[in-house]
């Protein structure tokens, strides 16, 4: 997950001009591949113009049928199937199962969601 902050052409010159530092310096700032005390003061006025802060994840669709079934799909090629009539629950990666569960509840989700993305 990569964070940055969305600025205009205009607001990035200015932030130029007040820190008295190049372009490349305040992209850098603006997209936390930078930790200086410099790059935390930019970083700290921009939010006070009023740029917001942005979190760049990772996409998944997560699908419902007709049968009750979820069916949620990750980049890394793993899957979730949870069946809301047994409550059984399965994570998968191609046709091998690497992970099933008993009686899945709404609170299990996101831990399970967890799981199959960190494979």
């Amino acid at each position: 997950m990569k964070k940055s902050i969305t600025v205009t052409a205009e607001q990035s010159r200015k932030l130029e001009k007040i820190f008295d530092c190049t372009d490349r310096m305040v992209r850098k700032a603006l997209t936390f591949n930078s930790d200086s005390l410099l790059a935390r003061k930019i970083r700290m006025a921009a939010r006070k113009m009023g740029c917001k802060a942005h979190l760049i994840v990772a996409e998944s669709e997560c699908f419902y049928d007709s049968e009750g079934n979820m069916m949620q799909s990750f980049i890394n090629g793993a899957s979730i199937k949870l069946d809301k009539a047994t409550g059984k629950g399965y994570v998968t990666i191609g046709d091998n199962v690497v992970a099933e569960y008993d009686d899945v509840k709404v609170a299990d989700i996101p831990a399970i969601q967890l799981r199959a993305a960190s494979l």
